[in-house]
């Protein structure tokens, strides 16, 4: 069975969206006081983070099947 790749510009674009998510994440948590909830913030912060080490090993995988693909 064959998948569908993501292109690079695909995974470049939630990356950046991801940036921007978390970055409203955190002057929303700073305006409101929850900054000051240790345990939400972490909740949230871990959890965003997360999606950022699944993003980056989706990228490296596919970087390594396109440099292996040009040889």
């Amino acid at each position: 069975m064959k998948y569908k790749v993501i292109s690079v510009k695909t995974l470049d674009t939630i990356l950046i969206g991801m940036l921007v998510v978390l970055a409203g994440d955190l002057i929303y948590l700073f305006v409101k006081g929850a900054w000051y909830d240790v345990l939400w913030v972490e909740i949230i912060e871990l959890s965003m983070l997360s999606m950022f080490i699944v993003v980056g090993i989706i990228r490296v995988v596919q970087r390594m099947r396109e440099i292996r693909s040009m040889r």
